[in-house]
């Protein structure tokens, strides 16, 4: 019983409100991805090494290790990196949980919906292979939860 007080001292459980979001995969697979006009982009997978560290740099959880996790994710699930003129400028991984999650824009290219392209380029390529993408947001997120209540297409 000392072991399982202490371990729970040492791993604190956080409970937080949040939604939980999903895509039927035939939505998912039907969907179809307009990135702004004038604007060249290019969908690419995140690479182990040189995007990894975009990924784990942006993210406000980070702890030592997670850029392990990370290329363990990006290894052997689906991910996506949005490139603009060769720079990765915002991505999306499926973690090893399953959860669509680290879905991060650059703050210098924020506003142009390049978020939604990673999110809705991961949910199609879950969904092409029979995966249900799903995501969860805390409640005090208001702007995301905004940003995911509103019907993709």
């Amino acid at each position: 019983m000392l072991w399982l007080q202490l371990k729970i001292l040492a791993n604190p459980v956080q409970i937080v409100a949040s939604n939980l979001y999903t895509v039927d995969p035939e939505v998912g697979r039907s969907l179809r991805l307009q990135p702004p006009s004038g604007v060249g982009v290019e969908f690419k997978s995140i690479d182990t090494e040189a995007d990894a560290k975009f990924v784990t740099t942006n993210w406000h959880r980070r702890r030592p290790g997670s850029i392990d996790y990370v290329r363990r994710a990006v290894a052997h699930l689906p991910s996506t990196g949005l490139h603009c003129d060769g720079e990765l400028v915002a991505c999306a991984i499926t973690t090893l949980t399953g959860f669509i999650g680290y879905v991060y824009t650059s703050k210098a290219h924020r506003g142009r919906g390049f978020g939604r392209l990673v999110e809705m380029h991961l949910i199609k390529q879950m969904a092409d292979v029979r995966a249900i993408p799903y995501l969860t947001v805390k409640t005090v997120h208001t702007e995301s939860v905004r940003f995911h209540e509103t019907k993709i297409e």
